[in-house]
C-alpha cells in the first residue's frame, strides 16, 4: 500500500488482486481491518488473512447506488462514435442522468407501493424507461402507435 495525503484529501493505493485506487476526505491511511481471501495453491484453495485499508472497506460498504449505476450504464448505454469529445461526454452524461433517475424510480415506487401513478408491469425495465421519457419529452399519447 502507498498513500499520500494533502489535506483534507487522502490519495491511497493498495494492490489486491488488481490495484485499487482511492481518493478520500474522511478516512485515515493507517487504519485496516482484516478480510478474508480466498488463493489457489497447488490446485487447493485455502483461505488466508489480508489486512485492508479501511478506506476500501468503507468504499465497499456504501458504494451502493453508484456501483448499480455503474454497472446498468455499462450494458445500456446510447454509445454514439462523435467527432468531437464534448459530444461524447455529452451523450455520456444523459446517459449517467436517465440510469441514476431509473434507480430513484425504482427506490420510489418501492417506498410507496400505494401510489397509483407508480406502478408498471413486471417488466418494466430501463429501456421502457427510456422510451416512457421520450413520449413524454416529445408529448406522445401514452399507448399508441407511434407516427
Amino acid at each position: 500500500m502507498r498513500w499520500e495525503r494533502d489535506i483534507p484529501c487522502l490519495a491511497l493505493q493498495w494492490v489486491d488482486n488488481k490495484v485499487v485506487s482511492l481518493l478520500t476526505t474522511i478516512d485515515n491511511a493507517n487504519d485496516k481491518v482484516q478480510v478474508n481471501r480466498k488463493s489457489k495453491t497447488a490446485g487447493v484453495w485455502s483461505t488466508k488473512v489480508v489486512h485492508q485499508p479501511k478506506t476500501v472497506s468503507n468504499y465497499n460498504k456504501y458504494m451502493n447506488a453508484v456501483d448499480r449505476s455503474d454497472q446498468i450504464l455499462a450494458t445500456n448505454n446510447v454509445l454514439r462514435k462523435c467527432m468531437r469529445w464534448w459530444e461524447t461526454l455529452f451523450f455520456h452524461l444523459i446517459d449517467i442522468a436517465v440510469v441514476n433517475s431509473f434507480i430513484l424510480f425504482k427506490e420510489h415506487q418501492v417506498k410507496n407501493p400505494d401510489n397509483e401513478a407508480l406502478h408498471r408491469t413486471r417488466d418494466y425495465s430501463l429501456s421502457s424507461f427510456r422510451e416512457e421519457i421520450v413520449c413524454q419529452l416529445c408529448n406522445l399519447p401514452d399507448y399508441d402507435e407511434p407516427p
